[in-house]
């Protein structure tokens, strides 16, 4: 898996020392924000992952149907992997343009490791990750959730959730009741204001034959 995506995922800290012992921090959410059943017309497309200092253009390749399935190619391995399709699923909360996909899937994409914040036999959640996104012409970012500041209002009792710590590793997971989510989206201490000040990964729009899957 291409590094710059999976730390994305993990929510990986950027400290390079960090990096090198596994620091990660990523933040799920037993409810969608929203009964959406589809998604903006404007994640429709195929998307090129940025080149980053560590890698290079299109090393993953995000593909959203019309139908607004997911699919992710990873153009790194020889061969390149496909994954499984997923439903990619938006919605505005207040002022935030919000995406998701279900968490089960992308730990499985993404080789992410389960641990014991996320029960097997929790059949009452669907868990999912969420992301702000913002398109801006032929770009598109997506910003991740605050991690500490969740993790924080969670040890409060501000918000119910779960949080894992340990030596370098940060998971949280928020259990609220999507009304409730709701009103903690619009309160800004998931994301702040969503001005992408937070861990964000960015996209380029394919053109052509680029990303032909």
């Amino acid at each position: 898996m291409n590094a710059s995506i999976r730390q994305f995922f993990l929510g990986a800290l950027t400290a390079a020392p960090l990096l090198l012992l596994g620091a990660c921090e990523r933040t799920q959410f037993t409810q969608a924000p929203a009964d959406a059943t589809g998604c903006n017309a404007a994640l429709v497309g195929d998307w090129l992952s940025e080149p980053t200092e560590d890698n290079a253009p299109g090393e993953v390749v995000a593909h959203v149907g019309g139908d607004c399935a997911l699919q992710i190619t990873e153009n790194d391995r020889s061969p390149p992997r496909h994954s499984p399709p997923t439903n990619l699923r938006s919605a505005k909360v207040g002022d935030l343009d919000l995406l998701w996909i279900d968490a089960a899937w992308a730990d499985a994409v993404f080789e992410l490791e389960a641990d014991a914040i996320t029960p097997g036999d929790d059949s009452g959640a669907s868990d999912v990750y969420l992301f702000v996104w913002k398109r801006d012409g032929e770009q598109l970012t997506l910003i991740a959730p605050d991690h500490h500041a969740l993790a924080h209002s969670a040890i409060d009792g501000d918000i119910k959730a779960e949080v894992l710590r340990r030596e370098y590793e940060l998971h949280v997971r928020v259990r609220e009741p999507q009304a409730k989510l709701q009103s903690l989206l619009a309160s800004g201490k998931a994301f702040g204001d969503g001005s992408g000040k937070g861990e964000s990964l960015r996209f380029v729009r394919a053109t052509g034959k680029a990303g032909a899957q």
